[in-house]
């Protein structure tokens, strides 16, 4: 009995995916608390940031709830339309967070600015993060699914470009099944 089947496969790339961009999110946070207090006062004149960093770990459910409601580790997306779900996340994340601190009287609490720096930093490198990272899982065989094409003339060659040309998707071609003679095709 083979354990590393497809689906295992296909699973632990999934469960990869998930540790990374909680770590990716994590990552950007820090980069974003080093903007707000190193890079920012050079530009803008802000107070300092004396909050303590822990008070903002809320942020990573919200921001990960928001990631899986919308299908993230379910579907398969092209390059930009990975990119356009990721910049779709970081705008309702946004908006949640901002919604939060507002409804419970916190704005004072929280710097609203490293919020929207994180957010703008997640705009800016998230989807190269996660482009990478589904690149990565790929190349070494894990979220990778066989695809039938059915058909053998010129539509299906085109979905097999179609297909080799976006390697995001995570499908590798396994073959062609020709449509039996005896069956009607459709215009």
């Amino acid at each position: 009995m083979r354990f590393f089947t497809p689906k295992v496969k296909n699973r632990a790339g999934t469960v990869i995916l998930v540790l990374t961009d909680i770590i990716t999110l994590v990552g950007l946070f820090y980069l974003s608390v080093f903007v707000r207090k190193s890079v920012m006062p050079y530009f803008l004149d802000l107070p300092g940031l004396f909050v303590k960093l822990r008070m903002y770990y809320w942020i990573f459910p919200v921001w990960f709830l928001i990631l899986l409601y919308n299908g993230a580790y379910t579907k398969r997306f092209t390059f930009w339309d990975e990119v356009k779900f990721l910049w779709k996340v970081t705008l309702f994340t946004s908006v949640a967070v901002f919604t939060v601190l507002f409804i419970g009287r916190l704005g004072t609490a929280f710097s609203r600015t490293l919020i929207l720096t994180m957010c703008f930093v997640a705009f800016l490198l998230q989807p190269i993060i996660r482009t990478y990272i589904k690149k990565a899982l790929n190349a070494v065989g894990l979220m990778k699914r066989k695809v039938l094409i059915v058909g053998s003339g010129d539509s299906a060659r085109m979905a097999l470009m179609a297909l080799n040309d976006e390697p995001n998707l995570g499908y590798e071609v396994a073959g062609f099944v020709a449509a039996s003679p005896g069956t009607p095709r459709r215009p």
